[in-house]
């Protein structure tokens, strides 16, 4: 690594032009060699007796993940009134000195990696590393600091006052890596002013063909789960692990410096605790139980595979004692009924059903917006000749039973199990609308065609119109009801699990609950998710679009963390942002109800339309 400097450009006054080198206590190192000895190994210059001086006697600040989405280029609005170069200035100094002593760590876990062959350092692409890393030590610290991720980079940013800060643990990537001129920072730390300036004075040195609005604004968001990321690695790579892939053992090695300064207590009081005694040790298993714990690892824990392993057990002994041919009509009868409930709690005419069968995970699905429409005829492997279409594959419940759907009776079925994620859908949604607009065609019984050239984010089922969250199916059944099933067992278990979390009925209407001096109406639409933003630990609120059109709630979800753009993620595919007004509305322990808009979407939230909001919501 180059010398660990932290610098502003312009921010000096006119006789100390010279870039400043600051170690670990804030102060100017005397001598660019004294920098270079101190900085050695990136553990002498900023070693932990910083950070412990940082800690002491601190809470780390609440992480706050309810802004997640939103824009970083709307938080960019300057006052009219330049901010007292005196406040500035006191913000940089804070800033300065977290970042500083957060710095050795951030180097040690971008270390762990590797880049061309050799271990990074900070002067090499590892935003995705180093600023997280950074941000939690310096939110650990007190510092208010927050992650933002652009198009291609990561960075932390502190809004104070009317002026935006910019804390950049890789910055010298973009002038050469450790080519960089020496007046370069190691680690920005200033005001987008001074950023621009800074680019701008090495013009000559840039080494990427994008300027600071493609690196720092395109596709900019808040995005402080990165951070809550951060936390919870560090947290298992200190944790006892028994046999780790070559993957995880990186994830460790990056992660465990965090760990065990997060670890430490944060002041001289809880210091002197008392040590709790050792819990005993567990005897070592064989080399065997831990091969096959690391291969077939337990279930993860859900609330409904518990509601269905409670109450399975009579049908699955009415089930065996049926006949060979009178399980499968049983079955159907079971299908009809889950399906009639499925749309009956999400008013639907018509489900689709779509499996994992060219791969992909539940958060993957989430995280990139829904289903997307590919060329998957599987002739394309073998043929010149095959349907090139991008399409979405699927299973109607108009036409197919969902036993059939879960347990092989479909001819175009390719697999034994067709996959393990399985997403159902509204199709009387995007779908429709999308046949009805010509965006898609050939809506078939397994599939339908979608026209890639109208087809934004190429997102053919988006997952506003998903039931619920992806479903991990099969495979851990009889796991989960510690017993060995046949396949029609198993897949009475999977129906009934597809019911318990997509289907449950809804409360009788009329019924309420109470909350302090609010009542919610049991029976409206959003009432279930705004009961669980009471005394929700993480702060997060319901998600929901209005129209401006109907003054009605069109959309709406629990905030998950999956959600990475907010209210965005809930816009229907090709919609107008501006046709849609954004609101967070939280219930709080004590009755009270808070509605706020979202500065993403116009106007303010009027009476009327906070009527329609507490309509749907079920309150009173």
């Amino acid at each position: 690594m180059r010398a660990a400097a932290l610098v502003v450009p312009g921010a000096a006054p006119a006789q100390a032009e010279a870039p400043a080198l600051l170690g670990p206590d804030g102060n100017p190192i005397r001598s660019a060699e004294a920098a270079r000895g101190a900085e050695q190994h990136g553990r002498a210059a900023l070693g932990t007796p910083s950070l412990d001086s940082l800690f002491d006697g601190r809470s780390a600040l609440p992480l706050d993940t309810s802004r997640d989405g939103g824009a970083f280029d709307a938080g960019l609005r300057i006052g009219a009134a330049p901010t007292p170069a005196a406040q500035v200035q006191a913000v940089k100094d804070e800033l300065r000195r977290g970042a500083a002593a957060a710095q050795s760590v951030a180097a040690q876990a971008a270390a762990a990696r590797t880049f061309q062959g050799r271990a990074m350092s900070l002067d090499d692409p590892c935003c995705g590393v180093a600023a997280p890393v950074m941000g939690v030590l310096m939110r650990r610290a007190g510092i208010p600091v927050d992650a933002v991720q652009a198009e291609f980079h990561t960075f932390l940013t502190r809004r104070a006052g009317d002026e935006v800060y910019i804390v950049d643990p890789t910055i010298r990537q973009f002038f050469g890596g450790r080519n960089a001129p020496a007046t370069v920072p190691q680690v920005f730390v200033g005001t987008l002013g001074e950023l621009e300036a800074l680019f701008t004075a090495h013009a000559a040195a840039k080494t990427t063909r994008y300027d600071t609005r493609r690196i720092y604004r395109s596709e900019a968001v808040v995005k402080n789960s990165l951070l809550a990321e951060a936390e919870s690695l560090a947290s298992w790579a200190v944790g006892p692990q028994k046999l780790l892939s070559p993957s995880e053992a990186v994830e460790r090695d990056t992660y465990r410096p965090l760990g065990r300064l997060l670890g430490k207590p944060s002041s001289p009081s809880s210091a002197a605790k008392p040590e709790e005694p050792p819990t005993p040790k567990e005897a070592p298993k064989g080399w065997w139980a831990s091969v096959k714990e690391f291969f077939s690892p337990a279930p993860k824990p859900d609330a409904a595979w518990d509601s269905v392993v409670s109450a399975i057990g009579p049908e699955l002994e009415r089930l065996r004692g049926l006949g060979k041919t009178e399980r499968p009509e049983y079955l159907r009868q079971v299908g009809d009924s889950v399906v009639a409930k499925l749309k009956a709690r999400h008013k639907t005419e018509e489900i689709g059903f779509h499996y994992n069968l060219h791969g992909g995970r539940p958060d993957e699905y989430v995280e990139a917006g829904g289903i997307r429409a590919t060329m998957g005829d599987i002739a394309l492997q073998y043929s010149m000749h095959g349907d090139r279409s991008y399409k979405v594959y699927f299973f109607r419940s108009s036409g197919y039973n969902l036993y059939d759907i879960l347990n092989e009776r479909h001819p175009n079925l390719v697999s034994s199990r067709m996959g393990d994620v399985l997403m159902l859908f509204k199709l009387d949604g995007y779908v429709k609308h999308a046949l009805e607009t010509g965006v898609a065609r050939n809506l078939g019984a397994i599939s339908v065609d979608f026209d890639e050239t109208k087809l934004p984010r190429m997102i053919g089922v988006p997952k506003s119109d998903f039931l619920g969250a992806p479903l991990v199916v099969f495979g851990d059944a009889g796991k989960r009801l510690g017993r060995r099933l046949s396949r029609d067992e198993e897949t009475l278990a999977v129906m009934r699990y597809l019911e318990a979390a997509l289907g449950s009925d809804p409360a009788p209407e009329g019924s309420t609950v109470r909350v302090g001096r609010a009542r919610v109406e049991t029976s409206a639409r959003m009432a279930k998710d705004l009961l669980k933003t009471v005394g929700d630990p993480n702060d997060r609120p319901v998600l929901g679009l209005l129209s401006l059109a109907d003054n009605e709630v069109h959309n709406y979800a629990f905030s998950e963390p999956g959600m990475a753009n907010g209210h965005r993620d809930l816009l229907p595919q090709g919609a107008d942002p501006k046709d849609y007004r954004g609101f967070s509305l939280w219930l709080r322990p004590d009755g009270e109800v808070i509605i706020r808009g979202s500065g993403g979407f116009p106007g303010p939230i009027t009476p009327a339309m906070e009527k329609s909001i507490r309509r749907a919501a079920g309150l009173n």
